[in-house]
């Protein structure tokens, strides 16, 4: 059996295909580049339920240690992410995902 799950997700109202192994997804844009991240956590607010992501940079990026957290809609047949747009509400959830994994990662203020 096939242990990747392929979905269609849409960011930012552009549709994205998104490949699971694991914990890696590729979220992949409206020109077909793949950006791979690592889910580090899914948070759940209520009925809501967010994704803090980490980007796997390529060997040759630096790596600048930011997170991506995004709302995860499910839906009927499709899945989608989209963004956080409401700065409050952001930084509550970088805040937990911080304290739940203050022993797993350094966090810089």
């Amino acid at each position: 059996m096939d242990d990747r799950n392929d979905d269609i997700f849409e960011v930012d109202g552009e549709l994205e295909a998104l490949e699971e192994v694991d914990d890696i997804i590729t979220l992949y844009d409206e020109d077909g580049q793949g950006v791979d991240f690592q889910m580090l956590d899914m948070i759940t607010r209520g009925d809501d339920k967010y994704l803090v992501l980490y980007p796997l940079e390529d060997e040759e990026e630096e790596d600048d240690g930011s997170l991506v957290i995004l709302r995860l809609i499910e839906g009927e047949e499709d899945d989608t992410l989209e963004s956080v747009e409401d700065d409050e509400l952001l930084s509550e959830l970088f805040e937990e995902f911080k304290e739940s994994h203050k022993d797993e990662f350094t966090f810089e203020d």
